[in-house]
């Protein structure tokens, strides 16, 4: 590692934890125009040098987090909790870099285009006007705070951590489910399996997971009449295996009757 970028590191470094410091003072007191124009001028210095180094991760997320600052210098934005916070996801990201960076001498890989697209939608004025929308809207709103912690969107069947913890709060233990004894004392505890129904996601508690199998469609059976009535109602059907029956469960069929329980 070359002098000049040992001693970016350092002051950048030393200038992250001094904005950490302004930014618990701005938010005790936004309209302290000192602070604010200190954490721009800190971060607009960040930004530069990256540039002329040719960091162009760090300049990227600098630049966006700049822009946000900016538009709170300039009266454009009010500071509040839900911004500050969104500062420091961008700086605790910049930091990530910067670990990277001294370990290597070089930005490791990474994507910051879900981070700066928020910053960027925060300095145009859409977070507030999204913020207001999630409010009226619970689930919304949890999402919105699931993506700023991972600072990237949800992708498609991800759910929020508020949604996720619902889902372990209605867990449906299926040895209850079907029948089966309790555990053990001793036992090994089971595992949790979160599935999506109706656009809500629901945890069943399992024993463990077993081997994949490939199945001929040719020995797929209709449930026999021995099979207990509580197996039969929420089952396909069954395969037939070498020392043991293979009961293939309908989980749509489970949830709605776990609903229907329930109701």
């Amino acid at each position: 590692m070359d002098d000049l970028l040992s001693e970016f590191l350092t002051e950048t470094n030393e200038s992250l934890d001094t904005v950490d410091n302004e930014l618990v003072r701005l938010e005790q007191n936004p309209n302290d125009k000192a602070v604010l124009d200190n954490i721009f001028r800190l971060v607009h210095t960040v930004k530069g040098t990256c540039g002329f180094l040719g960091l162009p991760r760090l300049e990227s997320v600098a630049h966006a987090a700049e822009n946000v600052l900016g538009k709170f210098r300039d009266g454009e934005l009010v500071v509040t909790p839900q911004l500050v916070t969104l500062i420091l996801e961008a700086l605790d990201r910049i930091k990530e870099i910067l670990r990277g960076l001294e370990s290597t001498g070089h930005e490791p890989d990474g994507e910051d285009k879900d981070l700066i697209r928020v910053l960027d939608d925060a300095a145009a004025g859409n977070f507030g006007i999204a913020s207001e929308t999630a409010a009226a809207d619970p689930e919304a709103e949890a999402r919105r705070e699931t993506e700023l912690m991972l600072g990237r969107s949800l992708k498609p069947g991800e759910v929020s951590l508020e949604e996720l913890e619902a889902a372990f709060a209605a867990a449906i233990d299926l040895r209850a489910r079907l029948g089966l004894p309790p555990r053990g004392e001793g036992e090994r505890a089971g595992m949790s399996v979160v599935v999506e129904y109706k656009g809500e996601p629901y945890s069943l508690l399992i024993d463990r997971v077993g081997e994949v199998l490939s199945l001929d469609d040719a020995l797929f059976e209709k449930n026999p009449v021995t099979l207990d009535p509580r197996w039969r109602e929420v089952s396909n059907g069954i395969y037939r295996l070498e020392d043991q029956l293979l009961v293939v469960l309908d989980v749509n069929r489970l949830l709605e009757q776990n609903a229907a329980l329930a109701a």
